[in-house]
């Protein structure tokens, strides 16, 4: 559910939706104070700051775990990029031990591929293309598999074993990246919750300074924006598709150009 919803929309528009939600709390938090007519009765606010101070706690609990995750998850990517880079580069140094004409033929699939995977890291916005990018990669490994099983049953050996390993390292690698890349994501529980907290601690706030004041407070339209930078700041870690926070792929691309600097 948070993966399909928050994968579909654009860092500004996860914004302005949080500072709507943000804002309706503030809204409500103010009315309810004014529709019990504290009148500026100031025991009434204590009562509540108690209540109000512990449910600012937990939204700032919750902002930090939440924040947690998908920094985590923005490290895994950029890891899984760079660890992509390494097995290309082996692969492409050790079909060295190929014969000439399968050599040849296993260079140009491989160097095709890193092309396609540097694809990958452009076309997650379009599910289509990145579905497309998903089945070409698969596709050319599937060839590339063939071309070092054939060598392998042909010339048994270690130098074939090591061959092998590094294909092999390729597919799971692929398999690694589609999984953190796009499937690997916040749940929707979290959002939910995390959304729903800071609705409530907002709320509460609201309705404190208007008891105790019987007016509003010029800060907590800055406390609405605050909230929704973060927020928005966590999605954009989570999400690879529309977030201006991406995984650097200068490594891959750095193999590319080592790989054709070499034909």
């Amino acid at each position: 559910m948070s993966r399909d919803l928050f994968t579909a929309l654009p860092s500004w528009a996860v914004f302005l939706g949080t500072v709507a939600i943000i804002a309706m709390a503030l809204e409500l938090g103010y009315r309810f104070a004014r529709w019990k007519d504290t009148g500026g009765n100031t025991s009434e606010a204590a009562g509540t700051g108690i209540a109000t101070g512990a449910i600012l706690g937990l939204v700032s609990f919750l902002l930090a775990f939440t924040f947690g995750i998908a920094a985590s998850h923005f490290d895994q990517r950029k890891s899984v990029v760079l660890n992509e880079a390494n097995a290309i580069g082996t692969a492409y140094l050790r079909f060295d031990f190929l014969d000439p004409e399968p050599r040849r033929e296993a260079i140009a699939l491989i160097t095709e591929y890193t092309e396609v995977r540097l694809r990958a890291a452009t076309d997650y916005i379009d599910e289509a293309k990145f579905n497309a990018v998903v089945r070409r990669s698969e596709d050319i490994q599937s060839r590339i598999w063939d071309i070092v099983v054939r060598h392998a049953k042909a010339n048994p050996s270690p130098n074939s074993a090591l061959l092998i390993s590094s294909v092999n390292d390729i597919i799971d690698i692929h398999t690694e990246r589609v999984t953190r890349g796009v499937r690997n994501r916040i749940p929707w529980a979290i959002w939910a919750s995390l959304y729903l907290v800071s609705s409530l601690g907002v709320a509460a706030a609201a309705y404190r300074i208007s008891a105790s004041s019987g007016r509003r407070s010029e800060l907590l339209p800055a406390l609405t924006v605050a909230f929704a930078a973060v927020i928005t700041l966590i999605s954009d870690l989570d999400d690879p598709r529309h977030g201006f926070l991406k995984s650097d792929q200068a490594a891959i691309e750095s193999a590319l150009v080592s790989m054709k600097s070499r034909e």
